[in-house]
């Protein structure tokens, strides 16, 4: 069974960064969606990010990957997106929602979809990057060679 998570993006945008809308979408939409994106491709978690409103296709497209991907709702609610997308993978799919809203939480668990919570996801993403963050310190120690054993360094010698 396919496997993907929803995100409310406004929603998770609005937990993640105190201010106005229009503050948080010029200063930290780019932390966001990397931080999202970051997490998809780490985690091989196929994730939709869903925004309200109106917006061209084109100006998300470039944050597309095989993980990730964006969609402004245009004319319905992000929340109504969430809700068609769910009921058209009901089957097939097996859904994560993020988001604090209520609504669309309930129609998500009436549906079999498991719910987060938007703090619950920011601290996967902090864990995930905590992780990647310690992996890649590892492969730059071991590519230095730092911290061998002993005997490994000796070798050359007999």
């Amino acid at each position: 069974m396919n496997e993907e998570w929803l995100i409310d993006g406004y929603n998770l945008l609005h937990a993640l960064f105190p201010g106005s809308l229009q503050d948080k979408r010029n200063r930290n939409f780019q932390v966001m969606i990397s931080w999202v994106a970051d997490f998809a491709s780490q985690e091989n978690h196929k994730i939709l990010m869903v925004l309200d409103g109106h917006g061209s296709q084109s100006e998300l497209d470039i944050y597309h990957t095989a993980f990730f991907n964006m969609v402004y709702s245009q004319k319905i609610s992000a929340d109504a997106v969430i809700e068609r997308r769910l009921y058209q993978g009901r089957s097939q799919t097996r859904f994560t929602v993020i988001t604090n809203d209520r609504a669309i939480s309930n129609i998500a668990r009436g549906g079999g979809a498991v719910v987060l919570g938007v703090a619950h996801f920011v601290e996967m993403i902090k864990e995930s990057k905590k992780t990647r963050d310690e992996s890649a310190q590892k492969g730059k120690i071991k590519s230095h060679g730092f911290h061998r054993p002993f005997e490994d360094k000796l070798k050359h010698l007999e």
